[in-house]
């Protein structure tokens, strides 16, 4: 006894589907993280040793200019350097604030964002394995005996055609005509 086939393309339909989804997933995660997120770091990265090598700096001027007596009237170009000097320290001021707002307002929000995005991915995943579990159970398991039921009820009454109830009601009485007039000149 042969039924429908359990196998059904909507299946694989909905396999290739969810691939598709997750892929998409995958590269948003990649663009985020690979691209945006790796991008933002190392230039913060980047900002933060060149903040260092200003301080750095600034700290030896100042070790230099220890040497000199601060009571002393200042030349012009011993108040241009003081100048120069004291500008290292705003730029590595201005450079720090840039670094702040980098972590605050950029690498913060994307790593946030990369975080949900996985955890999205991952409900998706986890949604998409149980729809097509679910569908493999009811077209193995439920599809069969609903079948099985079907054959039982209708198998008798259509002797034993069972595609007899898929077909146009005139062509099944048709059929079923000759075996009624058969049975009655016997």
């Amino acid at each position: 006894m042969s039924f429908i086939s359990l196998e059904p393309q909507s299946r694989v339909l909905l396999e290739s589907y969810s691939n598709g989804l997750l892929a998409q997933f995958d590269t948003q995660l990649e663009i985020i993280t690979d691209r945006y997120l790796a991008f933002f770091q190392e230039r913060r990265s980047i900002e933060a040793t060149y903040i260092n090598s200003l301080r750095k700096l600034h700290r030896k001027a100042k070790t230099v200019d220890a040497a000199f007596d601060p009571r002393a009237e200042p030349t012009t170009t011993r108040a241009t350097w003081d100048k120069i000097r004291d500008n290292l320290e705003r730029e590595a001021n201005t450079q720090q604030a840039f670094v702040d707002i980098l972590d605050n307002d950029v690498i913060k929000p994307l790593t946030t964002l990369k975080e949900t995005e996985d955890q999205t991915r991952k409900r998706i995943e986890e949604d998409l394995n149980k729809s097509v579990a679910n569908y493999a159970d009811y077209a193995e398991n439920t599809i069969s005996k609903l079948q099985q039921a079907y054959f039982k009820k209708y198998h008798p009454r259509f002797g034993g055609n069972i595609s007899a109830p898929f077909r146009g009601r005139r062509e099944v009485l048709r059929e079923l005509e000759p075996a009624k007039s058969e049975g009655v000149g016997r």
